[in-house]
């Protein structure tokens, strides 16, 4: 996986890697080098999370680029885009529908504060937000799956109320409530 904030790949940064099966690229990548897939056999997928097709400079050589028999999935709606791009349209295309589900929809803390966590399923990459201040997330951004650590903190006032919500690329975003005692 390449990191979410990284928007360009210059040339050579997957060359030669025998050992990659998957790439996948963040929904903010522009630019594109093709020479990162040179003499990356192994790749059967590359998920591009990119609504608009990345930049890929010409010329290419697609004799040195034995992934073109990868499946390159890209977002839904998408599809016509990389059909017609120059270098795009030469693997195999399939559309990804994303997913986000959440394990949880509310949390009730005691007025002590709360330790917890929820699972995040999906195929697609995702950020978190708190809508106050007292509570806690272990992981801001994240990639298909995971497992987020939930911290409250000690309520000296009245009952509270707070949101954490999950917005997900090409998905309606989700919400779990916490409720703590004052």
């Amino acid at each position: 996986m390449v990191p979410l904030a990284v928007d360009s790949l210059p040339h050579d940064v997957f060359k030669g890697n025998a050992h990659l099966k998957t790439l996948i690229l963040p929904s903010n990548l522009k630019y594109f080098e093709y020479t990162n897939l040179v003499s990356c056999g192994n790749i059967d997928s590359i998920w591009i999370n990119a609504a608009i097709p990345p930049f890929v400079p010409t010329p290419y050589d697609f004799t040195s680029i034995e992934t073109i028999y990868s499946t390159l999935y890209v977002p839904q709606g998408s599809l016509a885009a990389y059909s017609d791009h120059d270098f795009w349209k030469h693997f195999p295309i399939e559309e990804i529908e994303y997913s986000l589900e959440l394990s949880d929809n509310s949390f009730n803390s005691e007025i002590t504060g709360l330790e917890s966590e929820f699972s995040i399923n999906s195929n697609t990459e995702w950020s978190i937000s708190t809508s106050q201040n007292w509570i806690h997330i272990s992981k801001l951004k994240g990639w298909f799956d995971g497992t987020i650590g939930i911290t409250v903190d000690a309520n000296s006032g009245i009952t509270r109320q707070g949101v954490i919500t999950v917005s997900g690329l090409g998905v309606e975003s989700k919400t779990i409530e916490i409720q703590q005692a004052g």
